[in-house]
């Protein structure tokens, strides 16, 4: 019967390393966790009542099986080391035989004992062992219902304690559960607190030595189960996001990692280089600056941190502060120089469009135009993260001669009484102003008729001179739209010019446009 035992555990063993041994290579055995351990197996029994190892004995007695059930917690510290607290409850079919001394013996003598064993525990692996051989060693309290020798007529309550020590095999079957195959064996002190018996008999012929204990031992396998799992260190797998971004543009960044194997529970933290940072496996970021960012992905767990790294560009927008022109009044004769305040990222690209068909580049390009007008002046600045655009209005004057600014005073022409007909001495005046008003097309005139004191219908005629000088300047291919007439009918002050007719005159003012 013990060799149907034996070749069914050897078996049971057999299929489950096969299956194990299967998995993909990991973290299986768990540390810094309490544990629970059931298990079933054989008892066997060896002091004074039963001096033979392995003699079978325990299953010929009618009606008794020498089973073993226990129950342990303990806590795992390290792999290798564990602090196991367990509890047996063991039948032993001979623990009260006593050979041919039999007569006057108690019916269904008591063969049942309990024990208590605490014992440090050594694994002979790491962390990722499948199999793991070990040892244990610590003490144990044994009691229960003895038969006592030699009249086996009564029976009393005993408790021994003694040294316990063990082997066995550990099998990872998973990251949190294990079956262990363990051979554990109790001393107990004094020597009839297991058995009854004080005697002993044929020890010394057995064994060479005069033992005083018994021997309790349990051949069982169980399962080990964790109440945590192995530690399994976190791993960054990847990092995903934009390489290049806009100064303030929202990247959306992400991480992988195996999450679903790493010891819970697990941090993800992002820094970004500019000194902010923020958790998670999927943030959103945007920069304030342009520059050269690092970003940082840490994921620690417990006892693990894993990192990984990416570079950012971030690029500012071409961006137009400002932008002027020097001069911002000039003429067809006058290099106009432009100047431009642009911030972004470079390099910069500058497109400048003048108004009048002519186009430059650079941030500070000069332009003289042809023709006088108005003209909307546009700049485009680009760089690769994007362009802005803006605009200046300017008008262009007629290039005119130098003494123009200087002209504050023209000639008046003078009438005959109550006449509004130009003279030849008129004319002749006139002409010089003509001359000024070519000679400079950025001046206008004020046209203003005056009568003298006799004359008839001073309002009429005063206007009626102002449009002859009026027409006149239009006959020599002046523009209307340079002159105001107004006539200012009779004064009483006359030109600043000698002569009586210094009263009837027509005045012409030059205005600077």
């Amino acid at each position: 019967m013990i060799k149907r035992y034996l070749t069914s555990t050897a078996l049971v063993i057999a299929l489950l390393f096969a299956v194990t041994t299967s998995a993909e290579a990991q973290d299986l055995r768990p540390d810094r966790t309490f544990f629970v351990k059931p298990q079933v197996g054989i008892s066997h029994y060896l002091g004074d009542n039963k001096q033979t190892l392995f003699s079978g004995d325990e299953f010929d007695i009618d009606g008794k099986f020498p089973y073993a059930l226990g129950i342990g917690i303990g806590y795992q510290f390290s792999v290798p080391f564990s602090l196991n607290l367990d509890y047996r409850f063991a039948d032993y079919p001979v623990i009260t035989q006593f050979g041919s001394e039999t007569s006057g013996a108690i019916e269904d003598d008591p063969t049942t004992r309990n024990s208590i064993m605490l014992t440090g525990q050594y694994n002979f692996a790491n962390a990722d062992s499948r199999i793991a051989p070990y040892l244990k060693l610590g003490a144990n309290v044994t009691w229960g219902e003895t038969a006592t020798f030699p009249d086996r007529t009564t029976t009393s309550d005993e408790v021994g304690f003694g040294p316990t020590i063990g082997a066995g095999l550990d099998i990872a079957l998973n990251r949190r559960t294990s079956l262990f195959f363990d051979l554990t064996t109790n001393m107990v002190f004094p020597n009839d607190a297991a058995d009854g018996t004080e005697e002993k008999t044929g020890f010394d012929d057995t064994f060479g030595f005069d033992a005083s204990a018994d021997f309790l031992t349990a051949l069982g396998f169980g399962l080990k189960v964790n109440f945590k799992s192995a530690f399994t260190a976190v791993e960054v797998l990847a990092t995903d996001g934009p390489t290049r971004l806009n100064v303030n543009e929202q990247g959306t960044f992400t991480a992988t990692t195996n999450d679903e194997e790493a010891t819970r529970p697990v941090s993800y933290t992002w820094d970004f280089g500019d000194g902010t940072t923020t958790s998670g496996l999927l943030v959103n970021h945007s920069y304030a600056e342009e520059g050269e960012y690092t970003v940082t992905f840490t994921a620690s767990n417990e006892r693990s941190t894993d990192t990984a790294t990416r570079q950012v560009t971030v690029l500012a927008p071409a961006e137009i502060i400002t932008i002027s022109a020097d001069p911002m009044d000039p003429d067809t004769d006058t290099s106009v120089q432009f100047s431009s305040n642009v911030t972004g990222s470079t390099p910069i690209d500058y497109a400048w469009d003048f108004g009048d068909g002519n186009t430059g580049t650079g941030e500070s390009p000069s332009h003289t135009f042809n023709t006088a007008g108005d003209y909307t002046v546009t700049l485009t600045a680009s760089n690769e993260a994007g362009d802005d655009t803006a605009t200046l209005d300017i008008t262009v004057a007629t290039a005119e001669a130098d003494y123009c600014a200087e002209v504050v005073e023209m000639n008046s022409a003078f009438f005959d009484q109550n006449s509004s007909v130009l003279t030849d001495e008129g004319q002749s005046r006139l002409m010089e102003n003509v001359q000024i008003f070519q000679d400079c097309p950025n001046t206008s005139g004020r046209i203003e008729g005056f009568v003298g004191p006799f004359e008839r219908n001073p309002q009429e005629l005063s206007e009626d001179r102002a449009r002859a000088v009026e027409q006149f300047y239009l006959d020599q291919g002046l523009s209307a739209d340079r002159f105001t007439v107004q006539g200012m009918g009779r004064t009483g002050e006359g030109a600043k010019k000698a002569g009586a007719e210094e009263f009837r005159r027509v005045d012409t003012i030059p205005v600077r446009n």
